[in-house]
């Protein structure tokens, strides 16, 4: 059996996991913002109801509804659910809010229909809302979508996996995955259930943690310390692991993919990149945890559109 190697997580820079043969990896998922008007939809205990502005009746159990054909991804983050919302709104926690005002920018203004991928506990689906969008949030643990709609974060709310989509074509002005990617072991299939529900002139929005940063860990706490990539760069990987910062834990838990893997996925679901950043953290409000990230791209965001077939 291959040798462990420790591994940064992209949420929380500082954690060092072991990265086993076969491992997860993290998403990134924060506080009420702005608030949105609340949609009709409704979660109950074992089934979730969806019904609104789309015109869509989904009962789906949570046992059914998977992030994976194998459940794992769905099954952690229902586990961690709770670890999460208390890990994700605990404001200039972990890296989410050195990028904050970047992302947002990064959306742009808008006032279209959105919907939100893997929105965990919302806050990405309320950076959405305050951007001008009328968004439908998604996530196969209903526990985080009870989170999300406790923060009136988005219109609309549904359980579902994101490649197994309850929508019609072409219904989105705009798809965001934020830090989900990492969490699906189907990559392929995911993309082109993005591109299906996009509008021919919508887009779509990925942040993903930097593969090249996935492979490594900076080699000590120094400003000048060297980035040290263990292993192979190449290949799918998986791992977890915990970590404990300020009187929270959270347990983390994905996959990591080289680039050519995400390229080749947008590729073949027919969607062209049309801008990308690597963006740099904000430092303001005692982020200076984040002040490694100015030397390398912690996050690759990228834009999307589909291509005309």
């Amino acid at each position: 059996m291959p040798k462990p190697r420790m591994r940064r997580n992209a949420e929380s820079p500082g954690f060092r996991s072991a990265t086993l043969p076969n491992g997860f990896l993290s998403s990134d998922r924060s506080p009420p913002s702005p608030r949105a008007s609340s949609g009709t939809i409704l979660i109950s205990e074992g089934k979730a109801f969806a019904t609104g502005t789309f015109g869509l009746a989904l009962a789906a159990s949570p046992g059914e509804v998977l992030m994976n054909r194998g459940g794992e991804d769905r099954k952690h983050w229902s586990q961690v659910a709770e670890e999460w919302v208390a890990w994700a709104r605990k404001p200039n926690h972990d890296a989410f809010w050195a990028y904050r005002a970047r992302l947002a920018a990064f959306i742009g203004r808008g006032n279209g229909k959105a919907l939100d991928v893997g929105c965990g506990e919302g806050r990405v689906s309320r950076e959405l809302t305050a951007c001008g969008f009328e968004v439908t949030a998604v996530d196969p643990a209903s526990r985080l979508l009870r989170a999300t709609i406790e923060a009136q974060s988005a219109r609309n709310y549904v359980v579902a996996s994101a490649i197994e989509l309850p929508f019609g074509n072409a219904q989105f002005d705009l798809v965001v995955a934020y830090n989900i990617l990492m969490n699906i072991e189907n990559i392929p299939a995911a993309l082109k259930e993005f591109r299906r529900v996009i509008r021919p002139t919508g887009q779509l929005i990925i942040s993903i943690s930097h593969p090249f940063v996935d492979h490594g860990r900076f080699a000590g706490k120094e400003m000048n310390s060297p980035f040290v990539v263990e292993g192979t760069y190449f290949g799918r990987q998986r791992f977890d692991g915990v970590e404990e910062r300020n009187g929270l834990r959270m347990h983390f838990a994905g996959w990591s993919y080289p680039l050519e893997a995400y390229g080749l996925a947008l590729e073949e679901a027919g969607l062209a990149v049309t801008s990308l950043r690597e963006p740099v953290p904000n430092l303001d409000d005692g982020r200076n945890h984040m002040a490694p990230w100015l030397r390398m791209p912690l996050f690759l965001w990228l834009k999307a559109r589909p291509l005309a077939f």
